[in-house]
């Protein structure tokens, strides 16, 4: 029914908002006229228009503003990764030029065959 995930939450968020603002509808129109339930089903019917909209739009909103704000987390993480990394690399080549400069061995292996990387 549903291909991907992105599918599954856009219908979870329009539920969440959907389901209580139907509710709290038809509590209004049933508190409005007990009396009168087919007055009170034509009313929430109509009512029904303007939550859709609300919660479509509002749905729409939060799953691409979440995913844009994903997106600039994890490009900030990977910018901040390279950033280390290449830190590393400037103060392991910044070892290995001053022990060639001063005639000493260097055997230092290089950041990317440390372990834990």
């Amino acid at each position: 029914m549903f291909k991907t995930g992105k599918e599954v939450r856009y219908l979870v968020i329009f539920l969440v908002q959907f389901l209580p603002l139907t509710g709290l509808r038809i509590y209004y129109e049933l508190r409005a006229d007990p009396e009168d339930a087919l007055t009170a089903l034509f009313d929430v019917i109509e009512g029904l228009a303007p939550i859709i909209v609300l919660v479509t739009a509002t749905t729409v909103l939060l799953e691409e503003g979440g995913e844009v704000l994903a997106e600039r987390y994890t490009q900030r993480r990977y910018n901040e990764g390279r950033a280390d990394e290449r830190a590393l690399w400037r103060a392991w080549n910044e070892r290995r030029m001053e022990a060639e400069a001063d005639g000493r061995p260097f055997d230092e292996p290089p950041p990317d065959e440390r372990d834990g990387r």
